[in-house]
């Protein structure tokens, strides 16, 4: 297998520790050092929060790279600079010096740090004025956790996800969160959950990090969009308010002006969250509760109590039970199939089980475009589950 086709498995490989990646950015001149950034951590909301403060910068006028992941269609989205993916000679450059650094190394590093070392070697090449950094998984051991000292830490909404290596109690989760913390550096959060709350607010007290907590400001419906402080979002969803606000947050802490907030605000991407893919198929990542419970709020609160086909699918180590369980209220039936060329992906005895066990009604299409298929006639679909599942819905819909 060659470097390149190594450093893409990662979705499929966990590795969490420091060692490496501080190896590997050594030799090749501690870029992570070099670059003004914005680290952030969270179970839900990363993403969207990401994407509207990408949004806000670029408006403001500064060059502004963006590390995050998974990808939805295209591995290249992982690095961006100004909403710009990196393109294929620039990142066989950056694999090719890597793999020589590495060969160097007798712990060889893992994909997700390949990825990371080139992120921060690409931003500091391309003289990016900041950079935003999203974890992989955690915080504390995330390979993104060698920054020395970000402008500023966000930290999204904490629920139950990664259990196997974050723990499975909210405390627990908190504490790889708020491993992204830094000594004397600002802080930017919502009103978590008691357990979780309590072991940020220790933490920014432990390295006098300066906290905000943010409040989620009182919304109106415009469209399928919120409105707020005379704003509409662009991305749809009511939990998108508390996205926005964090985002915003964080913008004033870097000395962006409410102008540049306001028109970055109305006019961020961030796609397969509430992407009507067609007037009648909508897509809503939701791959864990708390990602479930938000889409189902926005369901209700754009179309009441009507009922949908959803198609459904999600990798096997995630709380499906828990995110069937809610959405079940809101779904005429499920059609389940699989994320093709994922061996994460559950398969359809793993899904039928648990419907059996929610009593809910469901049937099983193997393929995406299948699934597609059997609901051809429905008045609305939603699609749901895992992101993973995206790029092949599209690819069909398309």
């Amino acid at each position: 297998m060659s470097f390149a086709s190594y450093a893409n498995t990662s979705r499929f490989i966990v590795n969490l520790g420091l060692e490496r990646v501080s190896r590997l950015l050594s030799l090749v001149g501690n870029p992570e050092r070099k670059i003004k950034a914005v680290h952030i951590a969270g179970t839900n909301g990363k993403g969207s929060v990401c994407a509207f403060l990408q949004s806000i910068l670029i408006s403001s006028g500064l060059k502004v790279g963006l590390y995050s992941s998974p990808e939805l269609c295209d591995i290249h989205e992982r690095i961006r600079v100004n909403g710009e993916n990196i393109s294929e000679t620039a990142l066989s450059n950056l694999f090719s010096r890597l793999e020589k650094a590495a060969e160097a190394m007798d712990d060889k590093p893992s994909p997700f740090e390949i990825w990371t070392a080139a992120a921060y070697l690409h931003f500091f090449e391309q003289n990016c004025d900041i950079s935003i950094i999203e974890t992989g998984m955690g915080g504390l051991s995330d390979a993104t956790n060698v920054i020395p000292a970000p402008s500023v830490s966000v930290i999204t909404r904490i629920s139950f996800d990664h259990t196997d290596y974050l723990g499975n109690t909210l405390s627990s989760i908190a504490s790889h969160k708020a491993g992204i913390i830094k000594e004397n550096r600002p802080v930017v959060t919502i009103n978590q959950p008691d357990d979780a709350m309590k072991i940020i607010s220790r933490t920014c007290r432990e390295k006098s990090a300066p906290l905000r907590v943010v409040p989620v400001p009182p919304t109106e419906l415009s469209g399928i969009y919120e409105s707020y402080n005379g704003t509409t979002l662009s991305i749809a969803g009511l939990h998108q308010v508390e996205n926005a606000a964090l985002a915003a947050e964080t913008a004033r802490l870097l000395g962006i002006d409410e102008n540049h907030i306001s028109y970055g605000l109305s006019h961020a991407t961030h796609p397969a969250r509430l992407e009507f893919l067609s007037p009648n198929i909508l897509f809503g990542g939701a791959h864990n509760p708390d990602g479930a419970a938000a889409l189902s709020q926005s369901l209700t609160r754009l179309y009441g109590n009507e009922k949908f086909a959803f198609i459904y699918a999600a990798m096997r180590d995630k709380d499906i039970a828990g995110v069937l369980k809610i959405l079940s209220k809101h779904a005429s039936r499920f059609v389940f199939t699989t994320v093709p060329e994922n061996p994460r992906s559950a398969d359809e005895e793993t899904l039928f089980q648990i419907a059996d066990e929610l009593n809910i009604p469901y049937s099983f299409s193997p393929t995406p475009a299948d699934a597609l298929s059997a609901v051809s006639n429905e008045k609305r679909v939603i699609i749901t589950g895992s992101l993973y599942l995206y790029k092949y819905i599209k690819a069909s819909v398309n």
